[in-house]
């Protein structure tokens, strides 16, 4: 690839002095494997950072041409973006690209940029959110094993009549009784009243779909479960689920965002996204901090005293 011209070199400068103090690192050019070949490719310009527990890769791709860009040049980074993983790419020409180039580039999420018209705000804003993606946890139970409690000393006759008595039992729904209170639950109410986040921190690494596990509950302190049994009422100690756990993505969409900068110089956003869960839309606020990149709650953000709207960069075309 050709050197590029001092207004790119400009452009790299401004681009590290802008995140000189977040954990962010700049490359020009940079290179990244190709996820069909497993070739480097050369980038012009690529910034790696992370968002909360996700790796974020910003491809800056430079065009300095007397002649505008045509739709060709913004199909080629569609391919790199795929080819690479990257989850922004920013075409900066020297030059306005043609409508139809610009037509494409909005439809595959490509921003365009003049080089001279580059803002410092949009230099800061390079790794700012703006794409939300929701996973939903969710998990399900095969088969359940009730391990029981026999006092004093059990004879062989009642371990074997015990063991014969659990082939035949449902246990994915099977009924026992809350002692003190008479109440009749089965293990699936059991299941279902749950914190099963335990499942979830099961997980083998953050792309698993899928995985299992074995999830067990013991009876809260003072509750005793028991179960009627051919040799009478037996004490319930454990219950083990054999347990699945599920991640799925959910359709998200970015409601709205705005830049914020208080009095102590920290600039925050506030995200609002919205998914499909179970069939039904969530709606959720959250507070992104742009120079630690940690999402909070709306709810549980500790707010400047004083604040103030940044202007947003408007997008070539509007």
């Amino acid at each position: 690839m050709s050197r590029k011209g001092r207004e790119f070199e400009k452009l790299v400068r401004r681009v590290e002095a802008a995140l000189s103090g977040a954990d962010a690192t700049v490359e020009s050019p940079g290179y990244i494997g190709d996820v069909d070949t497993g070739q480097r490719r050369e980038c012009d310009c690529t910034i790696k950072t992370r968002v909360g527990s996700v790796d974020i890769l910003i491809l800056v791709e430079c065009r300095e041409r007397e002649e505008t860009s045509d739709v060709v040049w913004i199909e080629q980074l569609m391919g790199k973006k795929w080819s690479v993983q990257a989850n922004r790419v920013l075409a900066v020409t020297s030059n306005p690209v043609s409508k139809p180039a610009m037509l494409k580039a909005v439809r595959h999420n490509i921003e365009v940029r003049v080089l001279s018209d580059i803002t410092d705000e949009e230099v800061a804003s390079l790794c700012k959110v703006t794409k939300v993606e929701t996973e939903v946890f969710s998990s399900a139970y095969s088969s359940c094993t009730v391990d029981l409690f026999i006092p004093g000393s059990p004879t062989k006759e009642q371990i074997l009549e015990l063991a014969d008595w659990s082939r035949t039992v449902d246990a994915i729904s099977a009924v026992l009784r809350i002692r003190e209170t008479g109440k009749e639950v089965t293990t699936l109410d059991i299941w279902t009243q749950a914190d099963r986040s335990a499942i979830r921190k099961a997980q083998p690494t953050p792309e698993s779909r899928e995985w299992s596990c074995q999830f067990s509950v013991i009876p809260a302190d003072g509750q005793v479960l028991v179960t009627e049994t051919p040799i009478g009422e037996v004490q319930v100690q454990r219950l083990t689920y054999h347990a699945t756990g599920y991640m799925t993505d959910a359709p998200s969409i970015l409601v709205s965002e705005k830049t914020y900068k208080g009095v102590d110089g920290r600039t925050f956003q506030v995200v609002e996204h919205e998914a499909m869960v179970a069939g039904l839309p969530q709606r959720t606020t959250f507070v992104y901090d742009v120079e630690t990149r940690e999402a909070t709650s709306a709810g549980d953000y500790t707010w400047p005293i004083d604040i103030e709207l940044i202007k947003q960069p408007r997008d070539e075309g509007e």
